[in-house]
């Protein structure tokens, strides 16, 4: 009686078990289902919002003389605002290392952050009550900051730029966007963006530094969305080329001095040489991450060099 009433409480068990792992199972599909469709939702709202068809083609408003930039269709399915999340580093980081550039933007209005992502540069110039506005590809993004009360637009930045006056932009900023550009578009970014900056008004790249290996080695291959580095002398004689004055080139973010090679110390041993190409390597391979080239419109005082 004994070993029977044991077997039925195992049996009893193991079904529970089972009907709760079966439950667990279609409660998940549900939550998936359930982030599915508020995915598709935010599609929808968004198409609603500014006029786009879900197929990303523009729908003409009646009674409206502006034309709206083209919306490309939507991004293939890749978690982009999750892998900035995770690999590019928190707001507060990102905002940090921004923070540098804020200066260069004082007494200007009309600034425009191409590529601006999660908003973390719109909010520095927020709070330093300058105006700006942002453009963004990915709709999660600019949802995100849409979140945060700021004013971004979701379109291609070439065509989004091609619909402003010339002369009218108080400032461009574009951090870590060209990697993502074939060279050629690059060139064109650069001429558009003097087209339509007003005189005087500064324009900022920011962009991974190629001559530190160890971001081609663990950070720039990461990206899928990445095209290829730009060396800063190229980046800077493009500038220079184009009609910018007082170009700079400003090196950010340095690797952690740990990573760096220690030098050798020997009694009654030159070791001078050695030593001169052990800094050679390390400024090779543990170098800055990355670089901001600086050029403004025409002749005007120059961005204050960082603290």
């Amino acid at each position: 009686m004994v070993a029977t009433e044991s077997r039925l409480r195992r049996a009893l068990a193991d079904r529970s078990q089972e009907i709760l792992d079966t439950q667990g199972a279609h409660l998940r599909g549900i939550l998936a289902d359930q982030a599915r469709l508020a995915e598709e939702l935010a599609r929808i709202l968004h198409a609603m919002e500014t006029g786009h068809p879900r197929d990303g083609r523009a729908r003409t408003r009646a009674g409206k003389d502006r034309a709206a930039p083209p919306v490309p269709a939507l991004e293939p399915e890749f978690n982009y605002r999750g892998f900035e999340d995770r690999f590019r580093g928190s707001e507060a980081e990102l905002k940090e290392r921004q923070r540098t550039y804020v200066q260069c933007f004082e007494g200007r209005k009309n600034i425009l952050d191409i590529g601006c992502g999660r908003g973390e540069f719109l909010e520095l110039l927020r709070d330093s009550r300058i105006e700006a506005r942002g453009v963004d590809l990915n709709r999660e993004m600019v949802l995100r900051s849409r979140d945060k009360g700021l004013d971004v637009v979701m379109a291609d930045a070439f065509a989004y730029l091609g619909t402003l006056p010339d002369d009218s932009l108080g400032g461009v900023f574009a951090g870590q966007v060209v990697e993502h550009l074939h060279p050629s578009r690059v060139i064109e970014l650069v001429n558009l963006c003097y087209q339509k900056l007003a005189p005087g008004a500064p324009l900022i790249l920011e962009t991974p530094n190629p001559k530190c290996l160890m971001v081609l080695a663990e950070n720039f291959y990461k990206d899928p969305s990445h095209t290829q580095p730009i060396h800063p002398d190229t980046l800077q004689f493009l500038f220079e080329a184009t009609g910018f004055h007082e170009v700079e080139v400003r090196f950010l973010a340095p690797v952690d001095p740990a990573a760096r090679v220690p030098l050798l110390q020997a009694p009654a041993v030159n070791l001078e040489p050695f030593n001169q190409g052990i800094e050679r390597l390390n400024a090779l391979l543990f170098g800055f991450q990355d670089y901001a080239v600086i050029g403004r419109k025409g002749r005007a005082s120059a961005c204050p060099s960082e603290p």
